[in-house]
């Protein structure tokens, strides 16, 4: 039995690593295909593809006959139009911020999710977990507000910030729907609802970018509509039945140093001393508010 559980947990160390590492090069896929394609666009294309490989695994699998049970659509279609919103955001505000500046933004759903829902359930002010809000309180500003520089609001951190204030109320109504469906069929749904939402806000707010545009960025297309729309998705639902939220959060917390690497590398982004002393506070803080209260 200490066997099983030991492999149960190092699996889902493995996944949660996996997903942290390919999550890591979403903030770049997005910057170069929402400079090249549009941001809505890209969105749109990279779900038809998710859309489609899902599509083909519900009808291979016989799990589409899970959506026979509506009493799981309300929370489908929460969590799709949530999300879709959440995606939508953060493509187009890569348009106008930096990917480290991205990845760091998103990883503050851990304090919006904190905020949305644990301390609604505590019945005192836990030092730990206030703590943890204010590191990452800190460090949000430091990366919206630069130290040093003219303060002004950055359209694209807005956008961004916005995102990671949905993401944790699209997470609260996925768990719901996956008492009644596969993880699998979630993600399928979500693209389903997704792309004509998605397509329409595309055609109202950019141009239609040409057959051309499209076939020169196809990597990153194929990239974000199976890496990143279905299998880190996958894997990340899948490492949250093996192991804690805690230790989930706190590998995760990997992905945006990670993407800051990356930024450096491909699109020679050089953080200032201020936005990379920002890095710390939120990283300890997303560790401090995903951590068991103590008394």
């Amino acid at each position: 039995m200490k066997l099983f559980k030991l492999n149960r947990q190092v699996q889902g160390e493995i996944y949660i690593l996996s997903a942290s590492f390919i999550e890591a090069w979403f903030p770049i896929a997005t910057f170069y295909l929402a400079h090249s394609v549009g941001g809505i666009h890209a969105l749109f294309y990279s779900l038809v593809i998710a859309g489609t490989v899902l599509g083909v695994h519900a009808f291979w699998t016989g799990r589409y006959k899970q959506f026979s049970d509506i009493s799981a659509y309300p929370a489908l279609l929460k969590t799709s139009f949530l999300m879709a919103t959440a995606y939508m955001l953060i493509f187009v505000g890569a348009q106008y911020t930096t990917a480290s500046h991205v990845a760091l933004i998103l990883f503050l759903q851990l304090l919006f999710a904190y905020l949305y829902f644990q301390r609604s359930a505590e019945e005192y002010l836990n030092r730990q977990h206030l703590l943890g809000a204010i590191l990452m309180g800190l460090g949000a500003i430091v990366i919206l507000f630069p130290v040093g520089e003219v303060w002004k609001i950055n359209l694209g951190d807005v956008l961004v910030l916005l995102a990671a204030m949905i993401v944790p109320l699209g997470n609260f109504y996925q768990k719901q729907a996956r008492k009644k469906v596969h993880s699998t069929n979630i993600l399928w749904s979500r693209s389903l609802i997704g792309i004509p939402l998605v397509y329409g806000m595309a055609t109202i707010f950019e141009a239609t970018p040409t057959w051309l545009m499209i076939q020169s960025q196809w990597p990153w297309l194929l990239f974000l509509g199976l890496m990143i729309f279905v299998m880190s998705k996958i894997l990340w639902m899948e490492s949250l039945h093996r192991l804690s939220i805690t230790k989930v959060s706190a590998i995760y917390a990997v992905s945006p140093l990670i993407t800051l690497g990356l930024a450096y590398w491909l699109l020679n982004e050089v953080p200032s001393f201020w936005q990379l002393l920002a890095v710390l506070p939120i990283l300890l803080g997303g560790y401090l508010i995903t951590r068991p209260a103590t008394a």
